[in-house]
This record gives C-alpha cells, sequence and structure tokens, in this order.
C-alpha cells in the first residue's frame, strides 16, 4: 500500500483497534490516503523513497523484527533503478548507505547516532527480508 498524496510506502500497525496504514517516513503533513500500487498509480521506492519503482522484488509478509505488532508492506517491494542494481549484487550493506543518506537528505537526522541507530534498524529489518525473498527481481512495465 502507499498514499495516494505522497506516493510513500506504507507500514500496516495491528493493535487491539485493528489495521491501520502508516507513512514508513514519518510525515504528519497530510492524513494518509491508502491505494494499492497498480499499473496506473506507481508510488515511490520501498527502499530510499525517493526514485519511482521500476523493479519488484517478490516477498512473503514479515513480521518487523524491530516492532512485532508491525508487519511489512504487503509481500512485493518496489525498488528504483539504482538501489535494484544494489540488491541484484547483494550489496545489502549498500542499500542500507544508500536509504540512510536518502532520509538525512529529505527529512534530517538530528546527528550521527539517529543516522546510525536508524542503520541498525534498516540491517535488521533487510535481514528479515531477504530471508522472505521469494523470486528475483523483475522488471515492472513502464509507467504509464
Amino acid at each position: 500500500m502507499m498514499c495516494a498524496t505522497c506516493r510513500q510506502s506504507l507500514n500496516v500497525d495491528t493493535d487491539n483497534n485493528g489495521v491501520r496504514y502508516i507513512h514508513r517516513v514519518l510525515d504528519d503533513t497530510h492524513a494518509v490516503v491508502p491505494v494499492y500500487p497498480g499499473t496506473e498509480f506507481r508510488g515511490r521506492c520501498d527502499f530510499c523513497s525517493d526514485g519511482t519503482p521500476a523493479w519488484v522484488l517478490p516477498a512473503r509478509d514479515f513480521t518487523d523484527p524491530n516492532d512485532p505488532d508491525h508487519a511489512s508492506s504487503a509481500g512485493n517491494w518496489g525498488a528504483c533503478d539504482p538501489c535494484a542494481a544494489l540488491i541484484r549484487d547483494d550489496q545489502w550493506d549498500a542499500v542500507v548507505a544508500r536509504v540512510v543518506a536518502s532520509e538525512v537528505h529529505r527529512a534530517g537526522l538530528a546527528d550521527d547516532r539517529a543516522a546510525e541507530i536508524y542503520a541498525g534498524i534498516l540491517r535488521e529489518l533487510y535481514v528479515s527480508l531477504r530471508h522472505n525473498i521469494i523470486g528475483p527481481l523483475a522488471a515492472l512495465d513502464p509507467a504509464p
């Protein structure tokens, strides 16, 4: 799922009140407007949140190791060309560095320690993702 307003990937949060969608990267400028990404609506890269996905990484749903009440995105993950190239080359540390650099640039992190903490969280998340990948990267049809 993604937000129709900002095209950002959404996380699924479950609790006693049910399921709700939240922005993957904190964004309090607007309410979440969840939509399923189809060929007519292409969101942002599920990794760096900068580029438009040109690839899909097939994966099973899994529990976020950093938050047991939080599921991953619904199965498959979309990747932009630069993130897909790193994933294809099994360069997961470089994926983490790219995502952290993107977040520092986009939203800013308070200090280097915050960036280190975020990198650790991403490493754990991507280890879980790697255990749940069910096929190779596949090219998406060009966006309309």
